[in-house]
C-alpha cells in the first residue's frame, strides 16, 4: 500500500467491493418529490436613521401638509402655518444634522441635502425644500431630454 502522511493507507477499501451500483429506476414516486423548503422569516429593514434623529414636524408627510409648496416653483414661494416667522430656517431634523440623503420613489436616484449657508452646520427646512425642488427639476429635464415625458408633467408632491 502507498504511504499516506495522514496515517491511512491509500487504496481500495475492503468493503467497497460489496456495494451495488445505484439504480436509475425509482419504484416509489414520492422519492422524486424534494423535501419542503424551510419557512423563512422576513428580514426587518434597517431603521430610517442610524441614530435617534427625527424629522421636523413641518416636513413630515401628512394628509394635511403643514407646508404649502409646489416643487415646480422656487421654495421662496412656500408657505407654512401662521405664527412661525422663521420656519424655513429651522433645522430639518432633530437633532440638527449636517446632511440628509433623500430617497423618493418617483425620482430616478437619491439626492443629498447639505446646508446652503457656510455659516450653518445643519440642514434647514429651506435647504430641504430647495434640494427637493432642484432634484425634481433635474429629473424632469432629464426625462424631457430623453423624450420620456412632456415638460408639463411633474409628479404630485406635498409635505
Amino acid at each position: 500500500m502507498p504511504f499516506s502522511p495522514y496515517g491511512q493507507a491509500l487504496g481500495p477499501t475492503t468493503h467497497s467491493a460489496n456495494l451495488t451500483a445505484p439504480s436509475r429506476r425509482v419504484g416509489d414516486p414520492s422519492a422524486l418529490i424534494p423535501p419542503a423548503a424551510p419557512r423563512l422569516e422576513p428580514i426587518p429593514l434597517p431603521p430610517m436613521s442610524v441614530d435617534d434623529t427625527s424629522l421636523n414636524a413641518l416636513v413630515i408627510y401628512a394628509s394635511h401638509p403643514r407646508i404649502q409648496h409646489d416643487v415646480r416653483r422656487h421654495p421662496g414661494y412656500a408657505s407654512a402655518p401662521t405664527g412661525r416667522r422663521h420656519w424655513s430656517e429651522e433645522p430639518a431634523t432633530n437633532p440638527p444634522t449636517p446632511k440628509m440623503v433623500i430617497v423618493c420613489m418617483v425620482l430616478p436616484r437619491p439626492f443629498v441635502v447639505y446646508p446652503a449657508s457656510r455659516d450653518s452646520n445643519y440642514v434647514t427646512v429651506r435647504d430641504l425644500l430647495a434640494a427637493t425642488h432642484d432634484a425634481f427639476r433635474e429629473a424632469v429635464q432629464e426625462a424631457v431630454a430623453d423624450d420620456d415625458i412632456d415638460e408639463t408633467w411633474v409628479p404630485a408632491f406635498s409635505m
